[in-house]
């Protein structure tokens, strides 16, 4: 965010500086609860020296959600898409709107282009392991699971303590009934990244789904979920933690998230790491 901050400093009619400094503030202030612009006048700004920028319209469409305004959000990043079918951002950016929205089947087009467009993108991968269990079409998620276990060693060969990309190893791992191999990464994690919050998630997610360990995932939830700043919509609606949904300790956790949201407090959200504005 400071780079496109001076970018634009040095340059005010540089449109991509423009539409990256909104993406990087709407993520932080909507994704992880940074009190940060949301990008709106940013993207504002980036589209009109530029109105052909996709990318742009990433952060309008994210504001609108947030106030409630789906279908306008929806249309402004299908515009964005229309100007762009290859933009990696875009095609997250709707993939992750389905997502909170329960939405499966229409998110896994999205995440599967996203995946196809960028090589180091293991959380595209990742969450395609969450839709194919959320619609039932188990079909391919071995194949699913072995390539974001791929993707992961990848980021991991440079960067040994990415807490974000270890959780998705753990579930590629979980969902390949790699059982003692993902509980000794989940260790290994906790380890080196044990104030990740949306890491601690992800192992819930894991242990309801996978490990068979319901006990394990409401003690990692009632670890994360209280301190987590952004979007409630994955804990809603996540299929992974199914085996869990029911449990009076998950629902009080849920009532408890959907107060702090009411209230502009601290929620829940499944996240890797900040997904960056540029080209993970």
């Amino acid at each position: 965010m400071r780079i496109c901050g001076k970018a634009v400093e040095i340059d005010p009619y540089y449109a991509d500086a423009w539409a990256l400094l909104a993406m990087a503030q709407s993520t932080l202030r909507y994704g992880y609860g940074r009190e940060v612009d949301d990008g709106f006048a940013a993207a504002h700004t980036a589209l009109s020296i530029d109105p052909a920028l996709a990318e742009a319209h990433y952060a309008m469409a994210r504001r609108l959600e947030e106030n409630g305004q789906l279908e306008e959000a929806l249309a402004e990043l299908q515009k964005g898409l229309s100007l762009n079918p290859e933009s990696w951002e875009l095609n997250k950016g709707l993939a992750n709107f389905f997502m909170r929205r329960g939405n499966f089947d229409d998110a896994t087009p999205h995440f599967e282009k996203a995946a196809s467009l960028m090589d180091s993108d293991y959380h595209a991968w990742g969450m395609l392991l969450t839709c194919y269990s959320g619609s039932d079409d188990t079909s391919r998620l071995a194949d699913v699971a072995k390539a974001t276990f791929e993707r992961v060693e990848q980021v991991l060969s440079e960067d040994p303590s990415n807490g974000a990309a270890l959780s998705f190893g753990v579930a590629a791992l979980a969902a390949l009934g790699e059982r003692e191999r993902a509980r000794e990464w989940m260790e290994r994690a906790l380890l080196v990244d044990p104030d990740n919050l949306n890491m601690r998630y992800n192992f819930a997610c894991s242990l309801a789904k996978d490990l068979d360990d319901r006990e394990g995932a409401i003690r990692m939830l009632e670890s994360a979920v209280p301190k987590i700043k952004g979007s409630i919509g994955n804990i809603e609606f996540d299929p992974d933690l199914a085996s869990i949904r029911d449990d009076p300790r998950f629902q009080e956790m849920l009532r408890a998230a959907r107060e702090r949201q009411r209230t502009g407090g601290t929620v829940a959200a499944k996240a890797s790491a900040p997904t960056p504005p540029t080209s993970g």
